[in-house]
């Protein structure tokens, strides 16, 4: 019997053990658990906000989660393939009334903490032995993979329903019975939306494997596999999943558009699926932050080269561990038990195999894939749907239950021969050499998650507007912390307002250039690398007229700074400039100083002429390889069949002359240029391959105007581009 009173007493034990090494082992968090978050950057506040956004957009707005228009305002943003974790927002909800970072830290304790609980209770019903199945626990809740997922990953964190769902869907194939199908639909569901949809993947093949292990080498489970009671029980199982998970899964389903799926695909493509997957060389090193290991000299560089990324190649298992899991082989072979540890032996390899990726390494990022020994991820690459597990590293989540699994065994087979005292001396040892050998991260990374007190007073004025926060596009190159990005959603949460711009982990190309028509956008982002404010842009003109009349175009009402995320220098030029532009600042504090818009809008809007361009100019810097680039090519702006400019003219500035730089690329041909109307062409230009100079005046009407620039695709450079186009100005005359 699996539950009882004397079974919730023993694991209750269980869990107040885990939840002391937890507090043991992340002091910091435990003492600043109101106010500060474990991990750092995008994907902490990104977290903060999924909870706070789940329970703002079902009883505030009444509307589906999986879509906002509060962030990427005013494009808004699908949240259906994002790491959202819904049920855990609405579960969390009465501990946000104390704050956000108590209930995420809450959420990631006990995450772990159960991790280790529902492991050590599918490891008991395997092995029969509670010490052994209390050091699966521990290897599943504290391995390397689990807490470095945890500094910024919610949706991996709380992966405690993983083992249970295994114990039910194993439990529904020896007893075939309804409640089995039914308790193993509730862990499923409670994984894909506590959790997220990477995790509802990872049960199914899971799932997969341990039936084609039984239908392949167990005899008895295979009759009872193929047995028509099995095949009701099977199918009630995938009934009540979608039944119980209908309020999510119907939602998902009208979400998933083919834009979304196509923009999965180029996320998920060969070199992403590369850059998030394993070494051999992972698996058997510590991570250079290991008090142990990190003291060698050398030793961090030497890691740092021997892995692919720093958080989603992390797969060390421990030495303890692998030689737990190797002595389980070795005992199980000599005592004919082979058929214990099979399914586990079985998936351990597959999915050991599946987080490798594409291409086997030993280790480090390939510069080719020639040569290179095909994965068995290149053949799942291919699968529609479930590719959008773009990181075959996750899998090492299921390789470590297996594995703990296996050591459970292994503890089991060694503890036998042993009498007297010596079963509980060998169960401390290893308990102390997995937690040494799993201390690498258990330096928790702690940010403080505290929201500037205007950002309250904002969600307060009335009205309908949006708000621009510094810096508002992604960089992950700049000399400033990026633990700054992303903190503009957990903002958000106080003020309430659209934001233009935002972070999501898998943001797409459209929301970018939305944020992009704003020139301060992009000179503050050029801010951070280059130490100077400067906006790369085809056409030249008052930077601080087109600022503000995008301002006024996206509704911003105020645009704030984050001052940390830029040094004393470049704040200093990006305030002063924002000064110039908008006037004296609102609110200023030690980490935020924010403007109001609507003076500067409103003595200027309107007065003056603005251009800016219109579909996906390319810059040619962007396209430029140590094969083919020169400073013309580099210079231009690229474009083809068709672009556009719009322009801005206010009444008394309608007639205005157009200037500019144009060539065609690899020849000549010709360009008609067109003036808020296919009809009404102004004027046919031919174009060499060389840049030359051009003029011609426009009579526009007063308000906006659409200017397009027409030309055949002959000839191409790449993705269509044919022509391009810099140094454009327009004056009245």
């Amino acid at each position: 019997m699996l539950f009882g009173n004397k079974k919730i007493r023993e694991y209750t034990l269980v869990f107040l053990v885990y939840a002391l090494i937890a507090a043991i082992m992340f002091p910091q968090l435990v003492t600043n658990f109101a106010t500060s978050t474990f991990g750092y950057g995008g994907d902490i506040y990104q977290g903060m906000w999924d909870l706070w956004w789940v329970n703002y957009a079902i009883f505030y707005l009444h509307t589906t989660p999986y879509f906002t228009n509060l962030i990427f305002y005013p494009v808004g943003a699908n949240l259906i393939t994002q790491t959202m974790a819904p049920l855990l927002g609405i579960l969390t909800y009465p501990l946000q009334l104390i704050s956000l970072p108590f209930a995420m830290n809450t959420a990631i304790i006990i995450g772990i903490v159960l991790s280790g609980l529902f492991t050590y209770i599918l490891a008991k019903y395997l092995t029969g032995n509670i010490p052994g199945s209390f050091l699966a626990g521990l290897i599943f809740a504290f391995s390397p993979e689990h807490i470095i997922q945890s500094l910024g990953h919610l949706q991996w964190t709380n992966t405690e329903f993983i083992p249970l769902f295994v114990l039910f869907f194993l439990l529904m194939i020896k007893e075939r019975k309804i409640k089995y199908a039914f308790y193993t639909a509730i862990s499923f569901v409670l994984s894909v939306f506590i959790g997220d949809v990477e995790q509802g993947i990872l049960l199914l093949l899971v799932a997969f494997f341990i039936l084609v292990y039984y239908l392949l080498f167990d005899k008895s489970e295979r009759k009872n596999i193929l047995s028509r009671k099995f095949a009701y029980i099977f199918v009630l199982f995938v009934v009540l999943s979608f039944v119980l998970g209908s309020p999510g899964f119907i939602p998902m389903i009208q979400g998933i558009m083919s834009g979304v799926l196509s923009y999965v695909n180029t996320q998920g493509s060969i070199p992403y699926n590369i850059l998030y997957s394993d070494t051999i060389s992972s698996f058997f090193l510590p991570p250079y932050i290991n008090p142990i290991f990190g003291s060698l000299n050398g030793y961090a560089t030497f890691y740092q080269s021997s892995v692919v990324d720093l958080a989603e190649s992390v797969a060390y298992i421990g030495y303890s561990v692998l030689f737990l899991a190797l002595a389980s082989i070795y005992f199980a072979y000599k005592k004919k038990e082979l058929a214990k540890i099979g399914p586990w032996l079985f998936l351990a390899i597959f999915f050991i195999w599946l987080s490798l990726g594409p291409y086997i390494r030993l280790s480090g990022f390939p510069t080719t894939t020639s040569g290179l020994l095909p994965g068995l991820y290149l053949l799942y690459h291919h699968i529609p749907l479930l590719n959008v597990f773009r990181e075959p590293g996750r899998f090492d989540f299921a390789t470590v239950l297996t594995l703990a699994i296996l050591a459970a065994f292994g503890f089991k087979f060694i503890s036998e021969k042993l009498s007297g005292n010596r079963k509980e001396i060998l169960f401390v040892l290893f308990t102390i050499f997995i937690l040494i050998e799993y201390w690498a991260y258990f330096v928790p990374q702690v940010t403080p998650a505290v929201i500037p007190k205007a950002y309250y007073y904002i969600k307060q004025i009335p009205g309908n507007f949006s708000m621009l926060i510094l810096p508002a596009l992604p960089n992950y190159t700049s000399a400033a912390p990026n633990k700054y990005m992303g903190v503009e959603l957990y903002y958000q949460t106080a003020f309430q307002k659209p934001l233009v711009g935002g972070y999501a982990t898998r943001m797409n190309q459209t929301q970018l250039s939305v944020v992009e028509q704003i020139p301060i956008d992009v000179e503050a982002d050029y801010l951070s690398n280059t130490g100077r404010l400067a906006f790369p842009y085809p056409i030249i003109e008052n930077y601080t007229q087109l600022n503000l009349f995008m301002l006024a175009s996206f509704n911003v009402g105020f645009v704030g700074i984050i001052r940390q995320a830029y040094n004393y220098t470049d704040l200093l030029q990006l305030a002063s400039y924002l000064y110039s532009m908008l006037g004296n600042p609102v609110y200023q504090s030690n980490t935020t100083i924010i403007f109001a818009t609507s003076n500067a809008i409103k003595n200027n809007v309107g007065k003056h002429i603005v251009a800016y361009t219109v579909g996906s100019w390319v810059p040619g810097y962007s396209l430029c390889t140590s094969v083919f680039c020169n400073a013309t090519f580099s210079n231009m702006w690229w474009g083809s069949n068709a672009r556009g400019i719009g322009i801005y003219a206010p009444e008394n500035s309608t007639n205005v002359v157009m200037n500019f730089t144009a060539m065609y690329y690899g020849g000549s041909s010709n360009m008609g240029i067109y003036l808020n109307s296919a009809d009404n062409l102004v004027k046919r230009i031919n174009l060499s391959p060389y840049p030359e100079n051009y003029s011609l005046s426009l009579n526009l009407q007063p308000g906006l105007n659409m200017l397009i620039l027409l030309t055949p695709n002959s000839t191409t450079y790449q993705n269509g581009l044919n022509f391009g186009i810099t140094n454009i100005t327009f004056t009245s005359h």
